[in-house]
């Protein structure tokens, strides 16, 4: 919250009130990406359904990172660019809920993947790496895998 609140302060009052009167959407649109993966989700982001035992492994695997890394705030300025475009054109934001999440998550994928390059220890106040099924894994793995396969 601490870089909304700068980003607020330094912009123009009329994007300011935009930008705030819009965050609460911007997080709501987050919780679009499950806790947990699910064949629902599979199915609506990818057009396939995953095994129960894929489900079962990758939720493990691969929602954990990406909900830790989704649950740190950003500055959220390209779901706010969005938002702004789809006003401009007329449509009513809820019913782009799913894409602005989907936005961040690629978003997210580029910046850790980044931060595996550059070997940064932290990323938005929290590891840039976390530990799960005992080993250190780059949180850019699971994400850069959800999109490559199409969920």
């Amino acid at each position: 919250m601490v870089k909304i609140r700068k980003n607020i302060a330094s912009m123009p009052s009329k994007l300011s009130t935009y930008y705030t009167d819009r965050i609460s959407f911007i997080e709501d649109s987050l919780s679009f990406f499950p806790k947990q993966l699910n064949n629902t989700w599979c199915q609506m982001c990818a057009s396939q359904k995953f095994s129960k035992s894929f489900l079962e492994v990758s939720s493990d695997v691969l929602s954990k990172p990406v909900n830790l890394y989704l649950s740190r705030k950003g500055k959220m300025l390209r779901e706010l660019l969005s938002c702004i475009i789809l006003n401009a054109a007329g449509k009513k934001l809820n019913s782009y809920k799913p894409l602005i999440a989907m936005m961040e998550i690629m978003e997210s994928d580029t910046i850790m993947i980044d931060d595996i390059i550059d070997s940064s220890p932290e990323r938005r106040g929290g590891p840039a790496r976390i530990l799960f099924m005992e080993r250190e894994i780059p949180c850019c793995q699971a994400v850069f895998f959800i999109i490559q396969v199409g969920i």
